[in-house]
């Protein structure tokens, strides 16, 4: 069996390594650590084969399979898969930019806490009729009624020193942690009262968003909610974001610029009691792998961020957001150049789940899109907010420096024939722009050796007075 690793290089190629000793089949989507020359590298398993055109004999095994579930989630996973292709990027660079910088260098992807019950010498500790050691018998029975603890939570009823007695007797063992419980997420009314215009577009987002819950043959839809500022395209978001989390499902709702991040948060926080995070790049690397960890999990319900947050791993995706969807920061600069409007569609239409496009100033792509249907199977969605914003006259404006501006500027310059016929009278010169004027063309008529020692600044060389 040969696995193709995804590394983060600049070569756009996969690489291929033995499987490691005693592995099962591993599952697409896993790290790998594998040797790279005379480093070690953390890669993502991309595919398996049955054989390689690098010969047997120089053909490296790899050292670890560091997962056993994939780090990410089907639908995000072809879309690196898409995006490495259609952007033309190494696809280990593609798959390292949606990963934290934690998980790349090859910490856990899951956080495992360490819960501790009563182990069987404990319960014969407990069970003898010897009264010795009556503090930590008493920490034995706490753990024994409640199940099992972690060793922070024995620490808030009992002392640390009595806590690393009963471990060193062997009276309390590991045990694998209960998974966690899913965020129960309440939703608080709206003080706002909705227009017709908002009533009538968060029903047809509910109506498509219900279609691909029911699993409609084509749930995907996209919407454009075009209003201007101030006109409520927010809390139709919060509106359509409540019915998606109340089947259960995850909200990515992007925006422009990390500034805007943080009055989004506290209005979506506002709205809902728990299970919103962000994700940008201001975040540390700590904050980052927490967020993915708990976008990863399910745990966080409501995920807001960046360009970069449409590559976070939501295995119950429900909802797509683009808010301000022409805005340029969209589209990645450097490095890994991609459109993060763009993937987001794509993102939705492989969820198969309603997206959402809003803006005061749609892009021509979008509005085009929206009248022709040529988002979605069978029609578009155009949904407006406010009155239509007047229509001015245009003109066009040449650009200063450019051919044109200079052309026009020679044009529009009055000849010295033209000056003595025109009718227009321009406005009368000040006093000092006069005799500036005159000081200057009587410097010209001097010569130019003679302008030149006018405005030399440093002027005649003055003889020193001795002391």
């Amino acid at each position: 069996m040969i696995l193709q690793i995804a590394l983060d290089t600049p070569l756009r190629r996969v690489f291929d390594y033995q499987a490691p000793e005693l592995s099962e089949n591993p599952r697409l989507g896993v790290r790998v650590r594998v040797p790279f020359g005379r480093r070690q590298m953390i890669g993502i398993l991309v595919g398996i084969a049955a054989g390689s055109l690098v010969p047997a004999g120089k053909l490296k095994s790899a050292l670890a399979i560091l997962d056993h579930q994939p780090v990410l989630d089907p639908v995000t996973f072809y879309l690196l898969l898409w995006a490495a292709e259609y952007y033309h990027h190494p696809l280990g660079e593609v798959f390292a930019a949606a990963l934290p910088a934690s998980l790349r260098a090859g910490e856990p992807a899951l956080h495992k806490t360490e819960s501790w019950a009563v182990s069987e010498l404990g319960q014969l500790e407990l069970s003898s009729p010897r009264r010795r050691a009556p503090q930590q018998r008493a920490l034995l029975a706490w753990l024994k009624g409640r199940g099992h603890a972690t060793a922070d939570e024995v620490g808030e009823h009992f002392k640390l020193a009595l806590w690393r007695v009963v471990k060193k007797r062997h009276w309390v063992a590991l045990q694998d942690a209960p998974p966690e419980a899913p965020v129960t997420l309440k939703s608080r009314p709206s003080e706002v009262a909705l227009t017709a215009a908002q009533t009538e577009c968060v029903a047809a987002i509910l109506a498509a968003a219900a279609g691909a819950a029911h699993g409609a043959a084509h749930g995907f839809s996209a919407h454009l909610v075009y209003g201007v500022t101030g006109s409520g395209k927010t809390e139709v978001y919060l509106r359509v974001i409540a019915a998606a989390l109340a089947r259960g499902g995850q909200a990515l709702v992007l925006v422009p610029e990390i500034a805007l991040t943080p009055q989004l948060v506290d209005r979506f926080r506002g709205r809902f009691s728990s299970g919103v995070v962000a994700v940008h790049s201001g975040l540390t690397g700590v904050e980052r792998r927490d967020a993915w960890r708990a976008a990863h999990t399910g745990q966080a319900r409501i995920i807001i961020g960046t360009r970069s947050a449409v590559f976070t791993s939501m295995p119950n995706l429900a909802l797509v957001v683009v808010d301000e969807e022409h805005d340029g920061s969209y589209k990645q600069q450097e490095g890994f150049r991609y459109s993060a409007r763009d993937l987001a569609v794509l993102r939705a239409r492989s969820a198969d789940v309603p997206i959402i496009l809003g803006s005061a100033t749609p892009s021509l792509e979008t509005l085009e899109n929206a009248a022709t249907g040529g988002k979605r199977t069978a029609g578009g969605n155009h949904a407006l907010l406010s009155p239509s914003p007047p229509r001015h006259r245009q003109r066009i404006v040449p650009a200063r420096g450019s051919r044109l501006h200079r052309h026009r500027s020679r044009q529009w310059r009055p000849s010295r024939s033209c000056r003595r016929t025109a009718t227009t009278r321009f406005p009368r010169a000040s006093g000092s722009s006069r005799r500036a004027a005159r000081g200057g063309a009587a410097a010209r008529r001097r010569g130019p050796s003679r302008a030149r020692a006018r405005r030399s600044p440093s002027g005649p060389r003055r003889r020193s007075r001795s002391t």
